[in-house]
């Protein structure tokens, strides 16, 4: 009986002996020697070398279009100020020179919103209009002598007598549409720039790392080195290694729809040149259109708010604004620039260009990287063996047929990635902001600094990516704050992969099982305990042996 049983556990050990080997080492289950890693690590460095490439492109692209329409817009403002000063100093000579604070103030006012968004548009477009019309009303009637109490009396009736007509309304609403809708856009540029860096910031994870390191070892685990991994198997791989990824993709998307909406805008009914370049023009209408009711203006005021005392009895001369603009002999020619020759209309349509293509790239980068030339080197071409993970095929014209890798990898979903969280609430905050924009609505965008227009291409950063979401959102802010509402810190920031089958639990759970004592290999005939002591000492013996054989044929 004692022979019998032995037999039969020769048997079974037997057969379990091959089919486990041979799992072991296709399944990569035995340790792979740390020397042959070294020596298979192309297909990671590769990968994260591609990964990064393709991405920091993105963000090179972002950044080149962010420096380009700041610049654009910059010198823009610059010859604008520059022209509306040659233009006044011709029209309105001493007169203009006396009191050119008041416009420079204004040109200020518009620089330091641009900059740092800390001006409200409205109450200084309004401010400026007010100084202005104190200033006329006093050169209109200098005979007079007005202290601040009467010029008070003065600016409360400016709305109700329109002394500039309606061109203050009409330029506070433009000035005030276009540039928020321009500072809103280059800002949302930049700020996706930063979405990127913080992106480029996520390592690659150990999981990750030997699913890849096994796509390009396993092959070279049989006698052919001719075997390379199925193209299907290189993208299960990186699907999953970019998982985190393809959750940018809907945010993305919306964030580039947003930005075309407001290019659009900034093409028609909020282009900041249509408005910036004639603001000399249109405030020297307002001043000829004071010029012209001058009188009828003063004669109200006078009954509003008093008759002023003459400030002397020697006779005055009337001392106005020219009707008609006078310039000299050779009138003045605006130097050519960077913002006159390139034309916003061009570049904006080259902007929308490049960012259109960027839709659905976070969807289609596991593909990107599959076939970059680099990458598709080491995977296997049309019509010649593969490898999937744990099997070898034959590609045929039906790829579908063995498209199942016997290796994918499971994600644990419930581990979210707090950089990718953060991203994504990002791009959700900077989306809002362009519609807000687009729709002529004010748009919170204050910073305490000027706005770092970065230029760079190298698709390195800085930023940690840990970040709370602030109820004041800041859309200019580069670093992000760390902490983050939405993420344990207990729990691991790396994707977390198992391998398909059984789990870590269920193995405790099998291996500390013991053998039951009515177990027909527990009898009481010690003769037979002895035998099978020996024999599976004896297996022990032989597994190792032909695993190790088994592993020096590769």
């Amino acid at each position: 009986m004692a022979k019998t049983k032995t037999k039969m556990v020769y048997i079974v050990l037997t057969i379990g002996l091959s089919v486990f080997c041979q799992q072991m080492i296709v399944s990569n289950a035995i340790p792979i020697d740390h020397k042959v890693l070294d020596t298979n690590q192309d297909m990671k460095t590769q990968f994260d070398l591609t990964q990064r490439q393709t991405i920091s492109e993105l963000k090179t692209m972002l950044s080149q279009k962010t420096t380009k329409f700041d610049e654009f817009f910059r010198e823009l403002l610059k010859t604008s100020k520059r022209d509306f000063h040659q233009m006044f100093l011709q029209t309105y000579g001493l007169l203009y020179e006396r009191h050119s604070s008041i416009f420079t103030d204004m040109f200020k006012d518009l620089e330091d919103y641009y900059s740092s968004g800390s001006v409200d548009l409205s109450d200084a477009m309004d401010m400026f209009f007010h100084r202005l019309y104190q200033k006329m009303f006093q050169v209109l009637n200098s005979q007079y002598k007005f202290d601040d109490k009467y010029l008070s009396c003065v600016s409360k009736h400016m709305d109700e007598l329109k002394p500039f007509g309606d061109v203050p309304k009409k330029l506070s609403q433009e000035i005030k549409r276009s540039f928020i809708a321009t500072r809103t856009f280059v800002q949302a540029l930049n700020n996706g720039k930063d979405v990127i860096k913080n992106i480029l910031e996520i390592p690659t994870s150990p999981e990750c790392t030997k699913a890849l390191t096994k796509m390009s070892f396993c092959p070279q685990c049989q006698t052919s080195n001719e075997f390379k991994p199925c193209a299907y198997y290189c993208l299960n791989v990186v699907n999953t290694c970019l998982a985190f990824h393809s959750e940018l993709d809907k945010e993305w998307n919306n964030y580039i729809d947003a930005l075309m909406l407001l290019a659009t805008r900034l093409e028609t009914s909020f282009n900041i040149e249509s408005v910036v370049d004639p603001i000399d023009i249109k405030i020297s209408e307002a001043i000829m259109n004071f010029q012209e009711n001058g009188g009828a203006v003063s004669n109200k005021l006078f009954e509003s708010c008093g008759k002023p005392h003459i400030e002397s009895k020697r006779e005055t001369r009337d001392v106005h604004f020219e009707e008609s603009p006078k310039f000299a002999e050779q009138p003045y020619v605006a130097n050519p620039t960077a913002a006159t020759v390139t034309g916003l209309d061009r570049l904006i349509q080259d902007i929308k260009k490049k960012i259109k293509k960027t839709k659905g790239f976070w969807a289609q980068l596991p593909q990107t990287i599959c076939t970059d030339k680099h990458i598709s080197t080491l995977i296997a071409a049309d019509n010649k063996s593969c490898y999937n993970g744990s099997d070898f095929y034959e590609i045929d014209n039906k790829p579908e047929s063995h498209q199942k890798s016997g290796t994918e990898l499971n994600l644990e979903t419930t581990r979210h990635n707090a950089i990718i969280n953060q991203q994504n609430l990002t791009l959700k905050l900077i989306t809002n902001k362009l519609i807000q924009a687009y729709n002529g609505q004010d748009v919170d965008l204050v910073d305490n600094a000027d706005t770092d227009m970065e230029t760079d291409g190298s698709g390195s950063g800085s930023g940690s990516g840990y970040g709370a979401e602030d109820n004041d959102y800041n859309l200019v802010q580069n670093n992000v704050v760390t902490d983050d509402i939405y993420f344990n810190p207990s729990t691991p920031r790396t994707p977390y992969f198992t391998v398909e089958g059984e789990t870590n639990d269920q193995k405790s759970k099998n291996w500390s099982k013991s053998p039951k004592p009515n177990s027909p290999f527990m009898g009481k005939d010690s003769s037979f305990k002895s035998t099978l002591s020996l024999s599976l000492i004896l297996w022990t013996l032989l597994l190792n042996y032909s695993c190790f054989y088994m592993r020096q044929r590769l």
